[in-house]
């Protein structure tokens, strides 16, 4: 294989790499796996939502609770659309992902879903062992509806 053709064949393994840990990071969510979501961050990581500066949390503790606060939905469901991905060397990249977020829950009124429309802002890391991670995750809420 020409170096050429070894370097596109290592972006496209980052690129799917990529695509699972931020899968991986909404499935989590969903199942109310904060631990397990933390630690697809660095240590030190830091999750924060852009316009808010209530919600920045720094360290998978504060990530942890900060995810455990969503047991207030009967459910949640993140679905993602698009990652758009830039490497900044081989080890560095950063991406935009758009997501489709329903949080659900009943009241005496009935069952509602809050949808947002949200765009993730996100810095990654390739770990030593060779996994990525998330360094910053930072929450763009585009719009936020209810549905009854």
């Amino acid at each position: 294989m020409s170096p050429w053709a070894a370097g596109f064949a290592d972006r496209v393994a980052d690129r799917d790499a990529l695509r699972a840990l931020v899968e991986a990071y909404a499935r989590a969510v969903d199942a109310r796996e904060s631990v397990a979501c933390a630690a697809l961050f660095v240590t030190d990581g830091v999750l924060c939502r852009v316009g808010d500066d209530r919600f920045t949390r720094r360290g998978r503790a504060e990530i942890i609770a900060a995810l455990d606060t969503l047991v207030r939905y009967e459910s949640t469901s993140h679905v993602l659309f698009d990652q758009r991905v830039t490497f900044d060397g081989d080890d560095r990249a950063s991406a935009e992902v758009e997501c489709e977020g329903h949080h659900v829950w009943v009241d005496e009124n009935g069952r509602h879903d809050k949808v947002l429309t949200i765009r993730y802002q996100d810095k990654y890391v390739r770990d030593a062992d060779g996994t990525w991670r998330i360094v910053v995750r930072r929450l763009v809420i585009e719009a936020e509806s209810v549905r009854r």
